[in-house]
């Protein structure tokens, strides 16, 4: 969780707080002990048990396990609460024996999901917890007191030490034993990555009775599944299952489990890098040049699972030297969920929008006369709201779905789906304008005869204007697009251009003009490509925008307009909370711009050290840069 504080708070703010709920305080170990059954033939096994106190291990009395431990699927005989089960743990520091006890679930802590306590087993020391050295003095079990005065006693190597600081020695020692000790949640639990189906990714292991398990050669990758006419019968029933031992030659059997379809997207990004490479999943030296992804768009239902897992195969590549960094994604873009409108009966029926009357805007199952609640909820057939884009493209056409679904609602929202006349006309009245501004652009450089006696103040006045609302909303649409992913501010802007295009005086219209116009449908294509190329083969024949363009590429082909170089972005000082001074500088200032080039700027204006009361040393100073719009310089008195 640490290397999350290093990604955008504004990005990673939901999965942050989503995995830190899942994965719990990371503020104590598993212990591993030997654990030996009074059935001989039964043999032996390891017992893990989660404790907050690995420091305490020398004053365990007995382990707690409750019902639901795989243990007691051991037994034949039936074993009663607070009773002993027949088994004993082998205490990995003094190797004496501890007993192990079945307890009530209720005495295991926090539930999960479905339920069940985390924890399946306990350490009991009495010197911690009063209940445990009751039940410990009552059953006549032996333990140790191991603290007084705050300190460690009869702990052999941890005597004299604060309870406290003991706990990282105690961890450490562990490690070294291959005991546990890896600082973790009681919450997390080990990754079972296996699926009892067909479909999935082969587990490269065989089974053999002389050799045990057995890696499947690295020559012998990839194992393929064998095509089955029914995916549901078992793989044991198929010869693919029966193969020799790599090492011996003998007789062996493949594993028929395939891997969770989560194992597979953990990495599939890397393999995108290096889809040649036969050898490996991908190379280092791709993934070093390439890693990490620049932006992940997805659900935030994926934030406990896929990211998490993708996080953690990360972690370890990057621990390994495979990757440059630990995190797999630099942003994240959580889509918000289109929702469809409900009604539902007071006993909670849902009813189909087709049954449903309004009578003074109250709503009404048509077929009962129940009076319905109406809500927005995700889409989904048992609540009957579903909605087919297919019926609406049908009617208005793909371009324009596309438009009207990224309008008025940020990406990361949900949306309320609905068919308003206001939004429906709103939508389309884009494509009016931009029609219309398309025919007219073509109409005036079609006339034989020029303009004559043009006013030269209006034409500055428009050239000026032109220019201002150009590069104000190709900067706020690079922002938007590239930066903040507000798509419906981005519509908004080239919707303001249009605004602005739409009163220009044909009579003006010019080099300048035209050349705005063709920016627009650019700019537009990446929502409304049908469209805009319809519109672009009618301006291609404009002979003065052949030097701007390359009109036998199409219109999404065409280079993305940029801001001209002389229009000047915002540097903004901000003292204490109250801005200074204000700076302009041009867009590749801004694209390169640092706290000490920032500073530098100021400096060279010889006022800075006016505006402050004392020298920068005092100063916290950040820099906060918006890219394509402006920046601010921040300096906040140090307390």
């Amino acid at each position: 969780m640490d290397s999350m504080e290093n990604l955008s708070t504004d990005d990673w703010e939901i999965v942050k707080n989503i995995q830190k709920m899942w994965i719990g305080k990371c503020n104590g170990c598993f212990i591993d002990f030997d654990l030996e059954y009074e059935d001989k033939s039964l043999e032996k096994t390891i017992l893990s048990v989660f404790t907050q106190s690995p420091q305490g291990v020398y004053g365990v009395s007995h382990i707690n396990i409750n019902k639901h431990h795989l243990i007691l699927k051991s037994f034949k005989q039936h074993t009663e609460e607070n009773n002993k089960v027949p088994c004993y743990a082998i205490n990995p520091f003094t190797k004496e024996k501890i007993p192990v006890y079945l307890k009530n679930e209720s005495e295991f802590g926090t539930l999960n999901s479905q339920g069940i306590p985390y924890l399946d087993a306990k350490l009991a020391i009495p010197s911690l917890d009063t209940i445990d050295k009751k039940f410990a003095i009552e059953n006549g079990l032996k333990f140790r007191d191991i603290i007084f005065d705050q300190k460690l006693i009869n702990s052999q190597k941890f005597d004299g030490y604060n309870f406290s600081d003991a706990f990282k020695l105690a961890c450490e020692d562990l490690l070294k034993m291959n005991r546990g000790g890896h600082i973790t949640s009681e919450r997390l639990s080990d990754w079972c990555i296996s699926r009892q189906r067909y479909w999935g990714c082969p587990i490269p292991l065989v089974y053999c009775d002389k050799c045990e398990v057995v890696p499947v050669p690295l020559d012998q990758l990839p194992v393929e599944l064998p095509k089955m006419k029914n995916n549901n019968s078992s793989l044991k029933n198929n010869n693919w299952h029966h193969t020799k031992c790599p090492n011996c030659g003998g007789p062996a059997v493949r594993e028929t489990d395939t891997m969770d379809t989560f194992m597979d997207s953990s990495w599939y990004y890397l393999r995108y890098l290096d889809i040649e490479n036969k050898k490996e999943p991908f190379g280092t030296e791709v993934a070093m040049k390439d890693m990490p992804v620049d932006i992940y768009i997805g659900g935030v239902e994926h934030a406990m699972t896929h990211l998490f897992v993708s996080r953690l195969i990360c972690h370890f590549l990057y621990d390994s030297k495979k990757l440059p960094s630990k995190e797999p994604f630099k942003r994240f873009i959580a889509m918000g969920m289109v929702k469809g409108e409900t009604f539902k009966t007071k006993n909670g029926r849902y009813v189909q929008a087709k049954n449903v009357k309004k009578i003074s805007e109250k709503f009404y199952c048509s077929q009962t006369d129940e009076e319905l609640t109406v809500d927005f909820e995700k889409m989904s057939k048992s609540k009957l709201n579903g909605i087919d884009p297919q019926d609406m493209i049908q009617k208005y056409g793909v371009d324009f779905t596309r438009l009207f679904l990224l309008s008025f609602v940020h990406p990361k929202s949900d949306r309320n789906f609905m068919l308003s006349s206001d939004m429906v006309n709103g939508t389309l009245g884009i494509f009016q304008k931009l029609w219309e501004l398309v025919g007219t652009a073509c109409y005036e450089i079609e006339k034989l005869n020029p303009h004559e006696n043009e006013d030269s103040n209006q034409k500055l006045k428009l050239n000026n204007e032109l220019y201002r609302v150009r590069n104000s909303q190709i900067s706020m649409i690079n922002y938007n697009l590239n930066e903040n992913f507000n798509l419906p501010s981005y519509l908004v802007a080239f919707s303001k251009i249009i605004k602005f295009l739409k009163k220009y005086p044909a009579r003006h219209y010019d080099e300048n003009f035209y050349k705005l116009l063709a920016e627009t449908l650019i700019i537009a294509s990446p929502v409304i490509p049908h469209f805009t190329s319809e519109c672009w083969s009618k301006i291609k024949n404009i002979q003065l925008l052949n030097k701007h363009f390359d009109f036998d590429k199409l219109v999404v082909e065409q280079k993305w307009p940029d801001v001209d170089s002389n229009w000047m972005l915002d540097l903004n000082l901000n003292v204490n909370g109250k801005n200074a001074m204000l700076l302009k500088i041009n867009p590749k200032e801004l694209e390169d711009l640092n706290l000490k080039a920032a500073i530098e700027l100021f400096q060279n204006g010889k006022c800075l050290e006016q505006k402050l009361k004392k020298s920068l040393d005092n100063y916290e100073m950040s820099l906060m840069i918006k890219p394509f719009l402006k920046a601010t310089l921040y300096l906040n008195e140090k307390k």
